[in-house]
């Protein structure tokens, strides 16, 4: 119980506002940052950007793509990092303000572009909702092996072996070449603290099967709601309430990518029936679609990541 305890607190602090590089923006003016127009910093990939792409698609928003490769550490360029210094995707520019932080990024969107409002109660739910999933440890779950059984696909092993120490190490050499930018320094010293203690989380067999058990819980729970005979998802068709909202968003997002980690698998779908209702209905919406399905094709993850990811070996090499 005591691992348990410290494991879910570490990992939900881990990307908590902490320093001033790491605080979350909304807002935010930024000069360096393009002035006019909505640009969105993402990777088409990430489990964040994901969210915030589907999101964008939900409400018919118009913007300039910025695909930021994970895999080549574009995240780490000090271009980057002057607009968004958590190091992190997705980010939101709106006309030179910047808003970073998925969860964050989802209620400025609802705000600026709204559809019909929730009653009080469908906002409690939406928001609890929301935290549940915010405080799913994601990345430690992509990253880390399940200790009771690890169906990552080979690729996403291979992937993840020694990635969050080589993370460590670039980290480090951008702390000393960016030496005499002191705002450079501070995101990355930010960075470099919640990188290695990921590296703790996701190297410790006990507190690994701490987390998927937590999300194993989780997951029952969201079955729990769905089942309700009185909830939204019986009387309409979604989590919350008589349309797609925030809630939604991230738990279609969330499953899916258990499901490409093999832990949310035929059998246990089997045990959930709602969810895997709920996650089938999710997946073939519109909004899913063009936000998530659309960028899974070799016509565009040719151009825009294995070119930049070739691009960026040949560099290392010289």
């Amino acid at each position: 119980a005591n691992v348990e305890c410290f494991t879910n607190n570490m990992v939900k602090s881990l990307y908590a506002p902490g320093g001033n590089a790491s605080k979350f923006l909304t807002d935010h003016p930024n000069s360096t940052a393009p002035q006019t127009g909505v640009h969105l910093y993402h990777f088409f990939a990430s489990l964040c950007s994901r969210k915030v792409q589907m999101m964008m698609a939900l409400k018919g928003i118009q913007f300039e793509s910025h695909h930021i490769v994970l895999p080549a550490y574009q995240q780490y360029e000090a271009e980057y990092v002057r607009i968004n210094p958590r190091c992190v995707v997705p980010t939101l520019v709106v006309d030179g303000h910047v808003t970073t932080d998925a969860n964050n990024i989802l209620e400025y969107i609802e705000r600026k572009w709204p559809d019909s409002e929730l009653t009080q109660a469908q906002l409690r739910e939406v928001h609890w909702q929301s935290a549940v999933c915010d405080g799913m440890p994601i990345e430690a779950l992509t990253y880390g092996a399940n200790p009771d059984g690890d169906n990552r696909p080979n690729f996403m092993k291979k992937l993840s072996k020694g990635s969050h120490e080589h993370k460590e190490k670039l980290l480090r050499a951008k702390i000393a070449q960016d030496s005499d930018d002191r705002r450079l320094v501070e995101a990355y010293e930010d960075k470099l603290a919640i990188v290695t203690q990921y590296k703790i989380v996701i190297n410790s067999e006990e507190e690994m099967r701490s987390l998927f058990q937590q999300a194993v819980a989780d997951v029952e729970a969201l079955e729990s709601s769905l089942a309700d005979s009185s909830g939204a998802f019986k009387q309409h068709g979604f989590l919350c309430a008589e349309r797609v909202t925030i809630a939604d968003v991230e738990w279609v997002i969330i499953l899916h990518r258990l499901k490409e980690i093999g832990f949310l698998d035929s059998a246990m779908l089997a045990r959930l029936p709602h969810v895997a209702q709920y996650s089938e209905k999710m997946e073939a919406t519109q909004a899913f679609r063009q936000g998530v399905s659309a960028y899974m094709t070799p016509f565009f993850i040719v151009p825009n990541v294995l070119c930049p990811m070739l691009k960026a070996k040949c560099c290392q090499r010289k």
